[in-house]
């Protein structure tokens, strides 16, 4: 690390957390939270706000309940089939754009989980289960392989697996 990324980016602090374990860890909307570590999941951990989401292709529209205008920004990113989504453009309190399409359209109303661009300086994961592999970033994530990223949102499924996160704020 240089001097100059010491000066202006210290470190406030690090979580640390397994997944199926109970943990201290960041929220999606910037708080901190002791919980049970979800195996399906985000890091930092989604936030459910109001109103249920259907989609096609990159469009999602909310139902009566949702605010989006209020409650999602741009850059802001929607979880749901497992993975994340960034938003784009917000059109109406029930319309918004992302920038690239879930998996398969969201034909049945799901609730609504975002997750704010973050403040992190890295994200650190491990797959550290003996013998099952897990999926980071919709890819295999295989025993003994490492993530490490800049900071932004990711999404995880550690089922039958285990998956071991540092987050550095």
């Amino acid at each position: 690390m240089d001097v100059n990324e010491q000066i202006f980016y210290a470190e406030k602090a690090t979580y640390r957390g397994i997944s199926g374990a109970t943990a201290i860890f960041p929220r999606g909307d910037g708080t901190v939270s002791s919980a049970v570590l979800p195996t399906i999941g985000t890091i930092p951990l989604g936030r459910t706000l109001t109103g249920q989401i259907l989609s096609t292709g990159k469009d999602v529209r909310g139902d009566a309940a949702t605010n989006f205008i209020d409650e999602v920004h741009l850059g802001d990113f929607i979880y749901a089939q497992n993975v994340l989504r960034q938003v784009t453009n917000v059109l109406s309190k029930n319309m918004l754009v992302l920038r690239n399409a879930f998996p398969a359209d969201i034909a049945a109303a799901i609730n609504l989980v975002v997750c704010k661009p973050q403040r992190f300086k890295r994200i650190r994961a491990k797959c550290t289960h003996a013998t099952v592999a897990a999926v980071l970033q919709e890819a295999a994530f295989k025993v003994g392989d490492e993530f490490e990223n800049g900071g932004a949102p990711i999404s995880y499924d550690g089922t039958g697996s285990e998956i071991s996160f540092t987050v550095h704020e």
